[in-house]
């Protein structure tokens, strides 16, 4: 494997080490830019890329799931339906929108500095957007949805301006155009004033470039996957009987060993970010045959052993949601009262 900064193929790769690499593409689907983000943060982590930056444009319109999302509703014509790395809800994007990705480090805070540097954006255009769990808010609605993951030390930062209001728009959302009363930055300016604040308050050094052959290689590996429906449909519920418990933003849906005290198999799914990525299914392996009361000290374990993050969820939330599913099992199984045992009583 080469260090970084050493030849990969690419003869300005040397110049991106003390920046951000900026790589620019024309519009594409939904699914190449979902396997793009996934070979751009695979082979930083592998230590064969730079830091980096792209400003994706999605056509054909798209309906993008969180990474831990369950979906049931049917999606609208002409619209394609993936799903993205980051957490989250889902969200609907076409070229009319502003999206960008990162691919950096995950140690220290320079992840929460370019997340403020979009907010601090929106601010010099006159929208005094505030920080949410999910992204950034207008008048109580979300007119930026912010998600982020990590594998390996490299982290995935993703954020999608609602610019434009496109048909079918989640309706937690709000877009520029309707908090502006008709009027609305061009995405020409919303780019500049972003890349403006990188660079000036937050010292990084962006220099265009291309994708080295490494990326490309990846990107071809991981295309095929992404537009499959294993992908797409990735957040199902186990198969059999299956009862579910909610706690805010985490569902989880259990199946029950025979002995009914048990954790078969679980799946948890919702509107949350986790870093790393293998998170969620990583645990609910570990959950797997576990008495419902040893979840708490599995769960608290699993989080210290191995330093999971995601933001907004404890590990109580787990527990939880996980207690609410077998209280929902016990109600299902137990015999309620007759209720004209009184009429038999007084017949005897």
């Amino acid at each position: 494997m080469a260090p970084l900064g050493g030849s990969l193929g690419n003869p300005t790769f040397r110049t991106y080490n003390a920046g951000v690499r900026l790589v620019e593409f024309e519009p594409r689907p939904a699914a190449w830019q979902i396997a793009f983000d996934a070979a751009l943060l695979e082979a930083r982590a592998g230590r064969l890329s730079p830091d980096s930056l792209r400003f994706p444009r999605y056509e054909p319109p798209a309906l993008l799931l969180g990474a831990h999302q369950r979906w049931t509703d049917p999606v609208p014509d002409g619209v394609d339906l993936q799903r993205r790395l980051t957490g989250g809800g889902e969200i609907l994007v076409d070229s009319d929108q502003f999206a960008w990705s990162w691919v950096g480090p995950l140690e220290g805070d320079l992840r929460g500095r370019i997340r403020s540097s979009m907010r601090l954006a929106l601010h010099r255009l006159g929208y005094p957007a505030e920080d949410d769990l999910s992204g950034l808010t207008l008048k109580g609605r979300t007119v930026c949805a912010i998600g982020e993951t990590s594998e390996k030390g490299s982290s995935l930062l993703q954020s999608f301006l609602f610019i434009a209001s496109p048909p079918c728009a989640p309706l937690k959302t709000i877009s520029l155009f309707e908090a502006g009363g008709g009027a609305a930055p061009s995405i020409e300016e919303i780019r500049r004033i972003f890349l403006d604040l990188l660079v000036s308050d937050l010292g990084l050094s962006i220099e265009s470039g291309r994708s080295t052959n490494e990326e490309r290689a990846l990107l071809a590996e991981k295309l095929p996957h992404v537009r499959s429906l294993d992908w797409i449909r990735s957040v199902s519920d186990p198969e059999g009987e299956v009862f579910e418990g909610a706690d805010g933003l985490l569902r989880a849906a259990v199946r029950s060993a025979h002995d009914r005290k048990r954790i078969d198999q679980v799946r948890f799914s919702g509107t949350f970010c986790a870093l790393p990525r293998t998170t969620i299914r990583d645990l609910e392996e570990e959950l797997g045959g576990v008495k419902i009361e040893e979840t708490p000290a599995r769960i608290e374990d699993f989080f210290l052993r191995t330093g999971a993050e995601i933001p907004g969820l404890s590990a109580g939330d787990f527990f939880t949601a996980l207690s609410l599913a077998f209280m929902k099992q016990r109600i299902s199984l137990s015999a309620a009262p007759d209720p004209e045992s009184w009429k038999k009583e007084l017949g005897a």
